[in-house]
């Protein structure tokens, strides 16, 4: 059958047009299966994409797509090709209007880890210091830290009040493989560059593997040798933290859906935290977020109203919803360590007290309103002690609570960080009054209550006592 000139001439066109439009698509498809990590991480900056399954299997695919054809190998030789010869050119820079936080004067300069208190008084016994707070965080680590952790991080680090993020994520990485990605080198350029005072970071996934020691040699994994060299190499990035002004805080690595895998993380969380902790930096263990109540790998997590995986469909890495998870139960323990508070929160603070002739240290923590921040307000001190009585376990309200009831009362609130710094003898509470007002550049006559609980009955009855005058001031 013959079609005029003009049928002709449209069914070309359509053809030409649907033509285009699958080359689009098919140039499109192979561009994401060469670098489908870097497509996953600006995904993973939309609430929509990172929770959209869709587009999580299409990146799967093509993941696998581009493993398969080799396109995943190419970019690799081609980045490295590409890191070699912008290395004398990679810098990390804040924007030009990022300016510096002022830290309220109150706060005195915190001791690397491994180093004795200052001294407030020096002919003093008792020693007091005050941590001061972190403003300028650096987050590193492999995969986990390129995606979905380090993403739920940088969003909501900044959310305290004068805190700033600088991030660094390679897939792929860790620290037994300094051949494919050299740590030590990176994290040393980014100490340089962003000058932060605190380092959290995240490494395993690949780190279960042998560990070159030099030509032809290689300490295989869960050895005696194989443990001595992961440690020589997480010593390594804290020495260089140290050296840099930071602390540094380790987020250990999480259950897993393979239970030969779970088993090589296990082992590796054992020699990281028992490497990290020994130099003084925080180890931070996820593995009971992310393991069911028998301890088996938890598949699913609700969060507030919404519920869903928390893991990808590869079983390792975190989906969305599962980062923010384990974000949100990893800053609830850093925010108090580290001073951080958010807008209209009071701000805490951590107080340690050791006297000179003991080697026992005494913390306490401060709930400071922000309003307060500047000014001579009255503080009360709470001492939480065991009623033997009732339970021989310490009652202690939650951090939310503290928080709330010193912003009612308006002055700053004392209490100890555990039941293991009663006053006696050795450390008496006039004492620590002293040393605490002369830490905090007070007067030595500032007034100071006390208040000692025992029972939740107690708290209830000191709010209700307290919390209805929203007073500024606490009667002696």
């Amino acid at each position: 059958m013959e079609y005029p000139n003009d049928e002709v001439t449209k069914v070309h066109e359509r053809n030409k047009v649907w033509s285009i439009i699958l080359c689009f698509w098919g140039l499109l498809f192979v561009f994401t299966a060469y670098d489908t990590t870097a497509v996953r991480d600006q995904t993973q900056k939309s609430e929509f994409l990172a929770e959209n399954k869709g587009v999580e299997n299409v990146l799967d695919f093509s993941n696998r797509f581009g493993e398969l054809t080799g396109l995943t190998e190419i970019r690799n030789v081609l980045a490295q090709i590409r890191s070699g010869l912008n290395e004398p050119y990679l810098a990390f820079r804040l924007p030009a209007d990022e300016s510096e936080t002022t830290v309220p004067e109150v706060v005195e300069k915190a001791p690397q880890a491994e180093t004795k208190p200052s001294t407030v008084n020096e002919k003093s016994e008792i020693q007091h210091r005050m941590i001061k707070p972190k403003r300028r965080v650096l987050i590193v680590g492999a995969s986990s830290i390129q995606f979905a952790i380090g993403a739920a991080l940088e969003r909501q680090i900044p959310k305290y009040e004068g805190v700033k993020v600088r991030r660094f994520g390679k897939l792929a990485s860790g620290l037994s493989r300094p051949d494919f990605f050299d740590w030590p080198a990176q994290i040393r350029k980014l100490l340089k560059e962003f000058k932060p005072d605190l380092m959290i970071a995240n490494f395993g996934g690949n780190g279960a593997q042998g560990i070159p020691l030099g030509k032809r040699k290689s300490a295989k994994f869960k050895t005696p040798e194989w443990d001595q060299a992961y440690t020589k190499r997480v010593y390594e990035i804290i020495d260089m933290a140290y050296e840099a002004g930071a602390d540094v805080a380790f987020l250990g690595m999480p259950n897993m859906r393979s239970k030969k895998f779970a088993k090589k993380m296990e082992y590796l969380n054992r020699v990281q935290k028992q490497a990290a902790e020994k130099k003084g930096a925080v180890w931070i263990s996820s593995w009971s977020w992310t393991s069911d109540r028998k301890g088996k790998y938890r598949k699913s997590i609700k969060l507030g109203k919404k519920r869903g995986l928390m893991r990808t469909s590869d079983g390792i890495h975190y989906s969305k919803l599962g980062a923010k998870f384990v974000v949100g139960n990893m800053l609830a323990q850093l925010e108090s360590k580290y001073s951080w508070s958010r807008p209209n929160e009071p701000v805490v603070f951590n107080h340690q007290f050791a006297r000179t002739s003991t080697t026992t240290v005494h913390t306490f923590r401060e709930y400071r309103p922000q309003l307060a921040l500047q000014e001579n307000r009255v503080r009360l001190w709470l001492e939480f002690k065991t009623n033997k009585e009732v339970s021989e376990t310490c009652f202690t309200p939650t951090e939310t609570e503290l928080k709330q009831f010193a912003k009612s009362v308006g002055a700053g609130v004392f209490v100890p960080a555990d039941c293991a710094s009663p006053f006696g003898p050795d450390f008496t509470f006039a004492e620590a009054k002293v040393r605490l007002l002369e830490g905090l550049k007070l007067s030595g006559d500032q007034p100071m209550t006390r208040e000692v609980v025992t029972s939740a009955d107690e708290w209830n009855v000191l709010k209700q006592k307290m919390e209805p005058a929203k007073s500024s001031t606490v009667s002696p």
